[in-house]
């Protein structure tokens, strides 16, 4: 963050050194000048984060982010009204080299001062620009605080940095892929996706893979109260239900969370299948099963429209949400419509089906304590 320095001493006592956007003094603090080679001192200091870790700092209000990366979009500032007040806002976008965009809301001053200079430059300009103090509003955006400040093509090393592997990549521009390619391309194997490497991906990048499933785990039950907005789990509340996200919910609703094995020919992986995409799959809703329901210990054994999905092939679109290794489906694709698998991954359709496998016979779900 930008700094200035100073020597903060207790009475009497020299502390240190500190380097900070602000200090709180106190009447026992004795603010003294440097003396030396003062020209050695940075005027600037950062802690670039990653946008990829951004996720990390999301509703931590104790983390203050800086973000370094090239400016693609400004749009024009708008009035919003908060608390009585109308507030300037200006949101742009930047990106980092990776091709990864995060979303930059400003506001108040920083939001007009930063609209003008960036209107100064002219739309034609490659501006790196570096925004500090931020708060991270999810792990693709950020917005101001009263401590943020921006700086437009600072001459900091970090910058230059960036802006020479920048002119590179502008020199060298790779083309642009269709859809039709990028979804080629994501075909995985589980054995590929089990040994992916979190730096290679984040939160949004999909994969395509063709999988049997071969058992449903509902020891914990297939299906959870949650909000109608959001889908999140409820908790109750005297008289109501509460989304911890949407606030007081009149009707919750009830959503599936099915908790599969699944495999092809190079292993074994769990899978989660929520909500809507469950609906498909099993073809009815969870409240339809729910409503048929008459014993408690039915929560914990899998309706026959379930457990016939056992022995099922499907061709799944995963994401890992957390970038830990636990992957959800995202969407059932239509195989009719999937693109073969491109260049490395030409294998992977071949491989989804193994040799010989048979459906189980039925039982109750649940007793596989293999599935995490």
């Amino acid at each position: 963050m930008p700094c200035q320095i100073f020597t903060l001493m207790c009475r009497g006592t020299t502390i240190c050194h500190v380097a900070t956007s602000g200090l709180c003094i106190r009447r026992q603090t004795v603010v003294t000048e440097i003396e030396g080679d003062i020209d050695s001192i940075p005027l600037h200091s950062f802690e670039f984060v990653n946008f990829k870790d951004l996720r990390s700092r999301c509703g931590n209000n104790s983390l203050l982010t800086d973000v370094l990366g090239h400016v693609v979009d400004v749009r024009e500032i708008e009035g919003v009204k908060k608390r009585s007040r109308l507030l300037e806002i200006c949101n742009a976008s930047i990106r980092d080299l990776r091709g990864k965009v995060v979303g930059v809301t400003l506001y108040r001053d920083i939001a007009s001062g930063f609209f003008e200079d960036m209107l100064e430059k002219g739309q034609g300009a490659s501006v790196v620009a570096v925004f500090t103090g931020m708060a991270v509003d999810s792990s693709s955006s950020v917005c101001s605080t009263t401590s943020s400040e921006y700086y437009l093509d600072l001459e900091i090393p970090e910058v230059q940095e960036f802006r020479a592997n920048l002119l590179i990549q502008q020199g060298n521009p790779v083309p642009e892929k269709t859809p039709a390619q990028k979804l080629a391309e994501s075909w995985r194997t589980i054995e590929q996706l089990k040994s992916l490497d979190p730096e290679e991906y984040d939160e949004d990048t999909m994969f395509l893979c063709r999988v049997s499933l071969i058992d449903i785990d509902c020891s914990n039950g297939w299906c959870y109260l949650g909000c109608d907005t959001c889908q999140k789990s409820m908790y109750g509340a005297p008289r109501k239900y509460k989304c911890a996200r949407c606030g007081p919910i009149k009707r919750p609703v009830q959503w599936y969370k099915l908790k599969a094995k699944v495999e092809d020919a190079t292993g074994t992986m769990d899978l989660i299948i929520f909500c809507e995409v469950a609906e498909e799959l099993v073809g009815v809703s969870a409240k339809e099963l729910v409503d048929n329901i008459e014993e408690d210990d039915e929560w914990y054994a899998l309706p026959e429209e379930i457990e016939d999905l056992i022995g099922s092939t499907h061709t799944f679109q995963v994401f890992d949400k957390y970038v830990n290794g636990s992957f959800a489906v995202r969407s059932i694709m239509d195989d009719a419509s999937v693109p073969p698998p491109a260049g490395a991954a030409s294998d992977c359709k071949e491989k989804a089906d193994p040799e010989g496998s048979q459906k189980p016979s039925k039982r109750l779900r649940g007793d596989d304590d293999s599935i995490n």
